[in-house]
Formats: C-alpha cells, sequence, structure tokens
C-alpha cells in the first residue's frame, strides 16, 4: 500500500508541475510584440556616415548533424573619415534573435571585439 500511496504522490507531483508551467503569467522570455514598430533610436549623429564603405561582405554557413546552423559573416568595411570609427550596429530580428545561442567579433588581426545582446531594444 505504501508503494502505491509514493507512486501517487509522485504522479500528482509531477502533473502538478506540468499544468502549472503551462499557465505561467509572466514568461521568462518577455517576448515583445513582433507587429509593433519602434522609431529608431541614435546614440550619436550621423555626419560622416556617408563616408563608411562596406567593400566587402561573405557568409559561410554550415549545418551540423544536430540541426545546429553556424554562420560566418565578414564585413570589410572602409573609413574614409578622419575620426575612428568606435562603434556598428548590427540588427537581427528579435524573432531570431530569441534563438540565437552564441555571438562574437573579431577584428581583422583575430583580435576579439566587444560583441553586445541587447534585450527589448
Amino acid at each position: 500500500m505504501k508503494k502505491r500511496a509514493k507512486i501517487c504522490l509522485i504522479i500528482g507531483f509531477i502533473s502538478f508541475v506540468f499544468i502549472f508551467q503551462y499557465y505561467s503569467k509572466e514568461s521568462i522570455y518577455n517576448y515583445q510584440d513582433q507587429n509593433e514598430f519602434e522609431v529608431s533610436k541614435l546614440s550619436s549623429s550621423t555626419e560622416g556616415v556617408e563616408n563608411i564603405l562596406i567593400t566587402e561582405v561573405s557568409r559561410r554557413t554550415n549545418l551540423s548533424a544536430y540541426g545546429l546552423i553556424n554562420s560566418i559573416d565578414k564585413l570589410t568595411i572602409l573609413n574614409e573619415n578622419d575620426n575612428p570609427i568606435h562603434s556598428i550596429l548590427m540588427g537581427v530580428p528579435l524573432k531570431d534573435s530569441n534563438k540565437l545561442i552564441y555571438i562574437s567579433a573579431k577584428s581583422h588581426t583575430e583580435n576579439t571585439l566587444i560583441a553586445e545582446r541587447s534585450y527589448g531594444v
């Protein structure tokens, strides 16, 4: 009888966890409405942006046996301004960035550059 009570208790606990998992009021991912349009906000002026050129773009993609897609994008940027470029904003649609596992950036000398993900922008 004790064995049957333990099995019923375990099944009840597992059922309780699954039921409340699907009826959670607040999502842990904090999704945004994909149909909502936001006005772009610039952190600095766009003066001189016409003198920054992308001279080469290449993409190398690999699909693993487990279904993982690895994409390597290479952008060659030519700065014809007198001042250096401090940052470049690269956009990935929010619905696709939820599935993004890892992001990194390297310079032409293989130095690691700062690559940040911004949630809820």
